[in-house]
């Protein structure tokens, strides 16, 4: 009966690790239709700066004063650090990119992302990955390939910076995975730090002034963006990052509805 039990209690962690990757989709896919609608033309760093800014002040101002120096005591601050520029480079590689190649081209490269999460989850972290996991992402991969519609209008360039991207997403969900003994709100609070001090280097090459909607609208990129890795980081408390992976593409067909959705309003 024990064996059963954990067994069960194991299933029940992977199923709800796996509907936590699906909100994380579905969030994801909801900050990058809200972007697409920011007016004013503003760079796409200073989108962000501003996301991550907005991100760590309501971490100040709602976690803060309640958790005090828990905040940000971390027993691993080196990949915590690490972890965070991860996070950076991912929409930096983005941004240049497409200055190179097509967007279509760079998500198609981008999205071998879940596959190389599961082959980093059995090398870095020594996960027992099924099959199922590996025929999964390749179903996956195939969708997306569909979707993207990919061309043969490529860079050197372009790819570098598209593997790029993919692999500093990929080894963020890794690393999220390896501080699951550190608290959730810690994760979060050097997730955006890290972020926000890294990019305020640049701050003067791409400050444009807020208009009153531009600015709401990208605070509310920034609480999305904080639910977005609060959820994820839940869902690889749950379960292991190879098991989630795979469901990380029902980001683009959430991008599919929504955009059906606008056109319909």
């Amino acid at each position: 009966m024990t064996t059963i039990a954990l067994r069960g209690i194991k299933l029940d962690s992977v199923r709800t690790g796996i509907v936590l990757i699906c909100l994380v989709s579905f969030i994801w896919a909801l900050m990058e239709t809200i972007i697409q609608y920011i007016p004013g033309e503003y760079s796409l760093y200073q989108v962000v700066w501003v996301r991550y800014a907005t991100h760590l002040l309501f971490m100040l101002v709602v976690f803060g004063p309640r958790h005090g120096r828990k905040l940000v005591s971390t027993r691993r601050p080196g990949l915590q650090i690490l972890r965070a520029t991860m996070m950076l480079i991912m929409p930096v590689s983005f941004i240049i990119a497409v200055e190179y190649m097509r967007a279509g081209n760079i998500l198609t490269i981008f999205w071998l992302s879940p596959l190389l999460i599961v082959a980093l989850s059995m090398l870095l972290l020594k996960e027992r990955v099924s099959w199922h996991y590996w025929l999964i992402a390749f179903v996956g991969l195939v969708c997306v390939v569909i979707l993207t519609n990919p061309n043969r209008s490529i860079t050197a360039i372009g790819i570098l910076l598209s593997v790029a991207m993919g692999l500093s997403f990929s080894l963020y969900l890794v690393m999220t995975r390896m501080l699951r003994e550190e608290s959730t709100i810690t994760n979060l609070f050097y997730t955006a730090l890290g972020v926000l001090v890294l990019l305020s280097f640049r701050l003067p090459t791409f400050w444009k002034p807020l208009t009153l909607q531009s600015g709401l609208m990208m605070a509310l990129v920034g609480l999305l963006g904080f639910a977005l890795l609060w959820v994820l980081d839940k869902a690889l408390d749950m379960t292991s990052s190879a098991a989630v992976a795979p469901f990380l593409y029902s980001q683009v067909l959430w991008i599919v509805v929504l955009k059906l959705i606008t056109r319909i309003l």
